[in-house]
């Protein structure tokens, strides 16, 4: 993510916060809990959804957006409970549905990914992304019927095709592989070449293992280059730190003040 990009996240974040000051109850805490996700700040994610399901527990967005941030955040078992909340209230949520079959398939689930996948197409025929999921996901489905009756020895790649969606991809990016997070994304934009989202997290993942080359080849040559030049190359990426640091504590600051004046009407 650019500086332009996270500042611009940051301002709609504080556009978020300014709503919820005015109206506790607002259902603005599902983006602005995406928002917080996506910069990174997954306490505050989680923080601002289950600040909001307390207000609106019966608000099916509300447990898939904290299922999200839980997904993310590696705690599978909790997600998944957020996700069947969300479909227990709103069995007919695309949304839901969607998200819980990502889950099934970082868990392996595969077969009961392609059955909520499934439901989720013919509640929204019309998506194109829905209908290239399940196609994905039928090899490997049909193959796991028949892995008992298996005799072959060929490698783990040739005995089931690779399927990966964008949060195993954000998972990948999460824990430092870089090439990893890059080749799913590549895979997503081959199968999804108009979904602008995915051309999007590719190129970012694309330029940060451009930046980590880059890294490595400073590193090699760092004991010969100048003291001057050094300080010159570390004073840009430090003033971008300073000035997101500055929107987190503001924004830090306000949510301290949405959440008492929250329990102020409590």
């Amino acid at each position: 993510m650019t500086k332009e990009q996270a500042t611009q996240l940051l301002g709609t974040i504080a556009g978020y916060l300014e709503i919820l000051r005015k109206d506790p109850h607002s259902t603005t805490f599902v983006p602005l809990s995406d928002a917080y996700r996506n910069l990174g700040m997954l306490d505050e994610a989680l923080a601002i959804a289950r600040q909001g399901i307390e207000a609106l527990p019966f608000f099916s967005p509300g447990y898939v957006v904290l299922g999200r941030a839980q997904m993310q955040c590696g705690a599978l078992e909790s997600a998944a409970c957020s996700f069947e909340r969300a479909l227990q209230i709103d069995p007919g949520s695309v949304t839901a549905l969607k998200n819980m079959a990502k889950l099934c398939v970082f868990r392996g689930q595969r077969a009961r990914a392609l059955e909520l996948y499934e439901r989720a197409a013919e509640l929204a025929p019309e998506d194109p992304v829905l209908a290239n999921l399940k196609a994905s996901l039928q090899p490997a489905a049909e193959m796991a019927c028949h892995a008992t009756c298996e005799t072959d020895a060929a490698e783990p790649e040739q005995q089931e095709p690779v399927f990966a969606t964008a949060t195993v991809a954000e998972l990948c990016l999460r824990q430092g592989h870089l090439e990893k997070a890059h080749a799913i994304y590549q895979n997503l934009h081959q199968a999804n070449p108009a979904d602008e989202a995915i051309r999007e997290r590719l190129a970012h993942v694309a330029s940060l293992l451009g930046a980590e080359a880059l890294d490595t080849a400073a590193e090699s040559t760092s004991h010969s280059a100048g003291t001057e030049s050094s300080a010159s190359d570390d004073d840009a990426p430090h003033a971008v730190v300073a000035t997101l640091q500055k929107w987190l504590l503001a924004i830090k600051a306000r949510r301290e003040h949405v959440q008492k004046h929250s329990a102020g009407h409590c």
